[in-house]
């Protein structure tokens, strides 16, 4: 997820690209911290991309999994229809590469070395 990063750099996505298995993230909102005060800043870059495409942020947070090259899967906790619907939008979500990176350098809280 943006917020559990780590197998972006400790070889697992790696990994599975390279073998070409599927990688699934599960609870990629962090079961719901990605929406909590600790987390504002990563929150306010994931809102202000999803403004230009008339998107939620946490469509923008799945589409960010998505849109890497490793085919990561989502795996969604929630049965409730509304969220279900929202999140649906991920698919309609665009990032460049610049959006992409600049939800990733939030979510680590400096630049991408």
């Amino acid at each position: 997820s943006v917020l559990e990063h780590n197998a972006l750099t400790n070889g697992d996505v790696a990994f599975h690209q390279r073998h070409g298995t599927p990688l699934m993230a599960w609870s990629p909102l962090a079961g719901g911290r990605l929406f909590q005060d600790a987390h504002a800043d990563v929150l306010s870059v994931l809102a202000e991309i999803g403004a230009k495409q008339g998107k939620a942020a946490d469509a923008v947070a799945i589409a960010w999994l998505l849109a890497h090259p490793a085919n990561i899967l989502p795996v969604l906790g929630t049965n409730n229809m509304l969220r279900i619907q929202s999140l649906s939008d991920c698919t309609d979500i665009a990032l460049s590469r610049e959006e992409w990176f600049e939800i990733y350098t939030a979510a680590l809280g400096h630049e991408v070395a």
